[in-house]
């Protein structure tokens, strides 16, 4: 798993959890520049592969934290 930020192909992995049914979240830590990214991981059952997926924290935290709601009309009413 290349890290999202240097391209450095190491990274360690330092928490594992269930997510949806054959998806496994992780988080890892790059082991070049130290930066935290997430990835989630899900089984293709026809393959039998493992597909992964990479989020980044800035960008997903903030949608997170909104609850999903348009940045617009939170800046206008909690900004």
């Amino acid at each position: 798993m290349n890290c999202p930020y240097c391209n450095n192909s190491k990274s360690k992995v330092v928490h594992t959890a269930s997510w949806l049914e054959n998806e496994v979240f992780r988080v890892r830590v790059c082991c070049n520049c130290g930066r935290v990214f997430k990835t989630i991981e899900q089984v293709d059952p026809e393959t039998e592969s493992i597909i992964a997926e990479k989020e980044r924290n800035e960008e997903k935290g903030i949608v997170g934290a909104a609850g999903h709601k348009p940045l617009e009309s939170l800046r206008k009413t909690h900004i």
